[in-house]
């Protein structure tokens, strides 16, 4: 202890604080685990950067789309990052994320229009997401008939016997350090529907961080009690909701 500490002085001293650290890059491709669902996404973006790695006035287009959290801003980012470490200018390489009614202004379509027109003459690889098919994204022909001149493609949901390591995937991904009780804990308990993992981590991440607390037992439990209540507070509205209908 130094001159003047008082004892407390020295306990805060000795406390580990958690730290709100995400990775330095959270899309990068060793955190996406190549699950059953996305294997047939995965394949078609590893041929089309292949194409255009080969041939730099190659053009190619991927349509990838799912449910929010499924992985898509994941897969595209980590391959766009992939593509340029590989030697495709960035340029040449585009991420675009479309959200429902995404092309309903004139200027949202002409950016799209832009930057497809760019690539498709000067060669290079757009990877598009959307929450849902391209036929029903947008009813505008000149985005529409752009979009179908790709590889369009779904993203699914994990088998069960995957879930293991897409979790501790995640838990690096979310710069968590949690021991195996707390790992058992989480397999035990986390919901049916595996595309709200990244949402539960997140979670964790933030009591961590806002109650000053390391990321142990005590806070995913925390995070899942919240969780259940959400949940239950959800379906009571919704039934209220329905009854007056």
């Amino acid at each position: 202890m130094e001159a003047g500490d008082t004892q407390v002085d020295q306990q805060r001293r000795n406390v580990q604080l958690p730290l709100n650290l995400e990775p330095k890059d959270p899309y990068s491709l060793d955190y996406f685990v190549p699950h059953s669902g996305v294997v047939e996404a995965v394949a078609h973006v590893e041929q089309a950067l292949e194409e255009c790695l080969a041939d730099p006035g190659a053009f190619r287009l991927v349509f990838v789309y799912g449910a929010d959290g499924s992985g898509k801003r994941h897969l595209l980012e980590g391959y766009a990052k992939d593509a340029i470490a590989r030697g495709m200018a960035p340029r040449s390489v585009k991420v675009y994320a479309c959200a429902l009614q995404e092309f309903v202004e004139d200027e949202e379509v002409s950016r799209f229009i832009s930057s497809y027109e760019s690539l498709r003459s000067g060669g290079g690889l757009l990877l598009v997401s959307s929450p849902c098919p391209p036929a029903e994204l947008t009813s505008n022909p000149h985005v529409s008939s752009r979009i179908l001149s790709g590889v369009a493609v779904a993203l699914k949901a994990p088998q069960e016997e995957e879930l293991h390591p897409l979790v501790l995937s995640l838990i690096e991904r979310h710069n968590l350090k949690l021991g195996e009780r707390s790992i058992e804990y989480l397999m035990r308990r986390l919901p049916v529907d595996p595309l709200s993992f990244d949402a539960i981590f997140s979670r964790i991440n933030e009591i961590s961080f806002s109650q000053n607390r390391p990321a142990r037992f005590g806070v995913v439990r925390e995070a899942f009690a919240e969780e259940i209540v959400a949940s239950a507070s959800a379906s009571h509205e919704t039934k209220s909701t329905e009854a007056g209908d």
